[in-house]
């Protein structure tokens, strides 16, 4: 199981998630006076969690924790130019 911190609000109630290793969150405890849930969309991994997606962006793409997996390939320019690589990333 991976955790996320625990976050208060002024009321001290307190929230805390709880995910498997891929991201499905898989528990959600509320303690406090008042048993509402505080809004958080930084979840698994400290990552944002897209609430239309349902998918975390991590600055590059999104990755779906339903199937474990990134949603785009990662973007790559130029891979072969000269200028990019150097003699010994080309294999040379």
């Amino acid at each position: 199981m991976v955790k996320t911190r625990r976050i208060f609000n002024v009321s001290a109630t307190q929230h805390s998630s709880e995910y498997v290793r891929n991201g499905q969150l898989a528990a959600t405890i509320i303690s406090g006076e008042a048993e509402e849930k505080i809004p958080n969309r930084y979840q698994y991994t400290g990552q944002e969690l897209d609430p239309i997606t349902q998918q975390y962006y991590l600055r590059a793409r999104y990755y779906n924790p339903a199937i474990a997996r990134f949603t785009q390939e990662d973007e790559y320019h130029d891979l072969m130019c000269q200028e990019v690589l150097t003699r010994w990333s080309l294999g040379k």
